[in-house]
């Protein structure tokens, strides 16, 4: 918890964001991060839950959504082709930090 406050006075020193518009989107991320976590246990790890927070509260929620879903579409689109290509196995647990990075690119690129 205190590593998490510690971030989010690093983006409000480092990016200028408004205290409050932090906070709010902090709270936001975190009840629909946690919220989908407790619904789809097995779907989403929680260090997958703990990034997408932090993205949230460092772009604001709406980009943390669109990083969210971008993430979503490009792990199934991979996966899909890789199950295929016989690349991977149908019950094989994959990272889902890699689609969050290469979405967060994306999207840093875009909001340029």
């Amino acid at each position: 918890m205190i590593l998490f406050f510690l971030v989010l006075l690093t983006c409000y020193i480092s990016f200028q964001q408004p205290a409050v518009s932090l906070i709010y989107s902090s709270l936001i991320s975190n009840c629909f991060y946690l919220l989908f976590f407790i619904l789809f246990r097995k779907g989403i790890g929680l260090g997958d839950i703990k990034i997408l927070i932090i993205l949230s509260s460092f772009l604001g929620f709406e980009m943390g959504y669109i990083i969210f879903f971008l993430s979503i579409v490009l792990g199934a689109i991979i996966l899909l082709s890789a199950l295929v290509l016989k690349k991977v196995e149908k019950n094989k647990q994959v990272p889902f930090v890699p689609y969050i990075f290469i979405s967060f690119i994306i999207v840093s690129i875009l909001m340029k």
